[in-house]
């Protein structure tokens, strides 16, 4: 692939890796629900959290405590991410276009409160 301009720069994720869980409920008729892994390894760039973004999610009673970038991937508000020893609930995510032209994906994240068991592999 040729890129015609020069100022064209690939997209860098430095700041770490995260994995990417779902809410498992498995096959018994009384379950416990689990997190279950669906993908792992995935870099990022810690973004800022800015007031307005804050005020905006606190308003509909949400404390935004974390937002990333990532490379393009489709991402829902019923998954939740693990950085570290931290799980976070996916509020919102959004792929769009760079100043250079790649797609990238922002994901807008709270801390994870909810009392599913985190499912070890």
């Amino acid at each position: 692939m040729r890129i015609l301009k020069a100022n064209k720069k690939l997209p860098v994720y430095l700041d770490g890796r995260f994995s990417i869980y779902v809410i498992d409920y498995g096959d018994e008729d009384y379950s416990i629900a689990k997190l279950k892994k669906v993908k792992a390894g995935i870099s990022y760039t810690e973004l800022q959290v800015f007031d307005g973004t804050k005020n905006a999610y606190k308003a509909s009673g949400i404390e935004v405590t974390r937002k990333i970038r990532t490379r393009p991937m489709r991402i829902t508000e019923n998954q939740y991410i693990k950085i570290g020893d931290q799980v976070y609930k996916v509020e919102n995510a959004v792929t769009a276009l760079n100043s250079s032209g790649f797609l990238e994906t922002d994901i807008t994240m709270s801390n994870y409160t909810e009392s599913h068991i985190l499912e070890v592999e």
